[in-house]
């Protein structure tokens, strides 16, 4: 039934709202525009205090991070939301670590700027950020499930995105690309997944 369910969500066409669409473009050119000089400006503030701080928030956009949160709420009796949740980081997933292998960006520590697509290097998988992807699919599960607590929940998926810079993995418009990834993730599996619903 999941696989059946799967295929479903995989068949979906992809479509976008125009006005979403445009305000995503627009941050990604703006963020994209000041990569270097956010990167110059977080690592300046780089501690060992703040380094160990952000290394224990990274994790929660690990996918080690997204199995155990999944298999909490399933213990909990929560077994639709961990199904929708699984799906949307499955679904995030796919389509990251697609793009991350075809545009093949440098980490911002190599020193780099020139892409190599198709290296299946880490060094060379920079855009997007995978991990906030994974906290953002995760957060807009959550938030739709509980909504009384979606702002703890987007703020938690940033301080994952903002963490993926100050560690000097990723860019700034690497996270806001993984963050519209996972916030469609979310959105679509939402949307299309029918596996609990009750037919007549």
């Amino acid at each position: 039934l999941w696989f059946e369910d799967f295929k479903t969500l995989a068949s979906q066409p992809l479509s976008f709202e125009p006005g979403q669409a445009a305000a995503f473009l627009g941050l990604l050119g703006l963020a994209a525009a000041n990569d270097s000089s956010v990167r110059a400006q977080i690592q300046l503030y780089r501690t060992s205090t703040r380094d160990s701080f952000f290394e224990a928030v990274t994790f929660f956009g690990s996918s080690p991070a997204a199995a155990a949160i999944t298999g909490s709420l399933a213990l909990a009796g929560e077994e639709e939301v961990a199904y929708k949740m699984a799906n949307s980081v499955l679904y995030a997933g796919i389509g990251f670590s697609l793009l991350k292998t075809v545009v093949g960006r440098p980490r911002p520590y190599t020193g780099e700027v020139k892409n190599r697509p198709l290296s299946f290097s880490r060094d060379y998988a920079s855009f997007p950020s995978g991990h906030t992807a994974t906290a953002f699919a995760m957060a807009r599960v959550l938030a739709e499930e509980y909504p009384d607590y979606k702002y703890f929940y987007y703020a938690g998926a940033a301080l994952v995105g903002l963490s993926r810079i100050y560690l000097d993995v990723h860019y700034a418009s690497d996270v806001v690309a993984g963050a519209a990834l996972g916030l469609y993730a979310g959105s679509h599996v939402e949307a299309n997944s029918h596996l609990f619903e009750i037919r007549f």
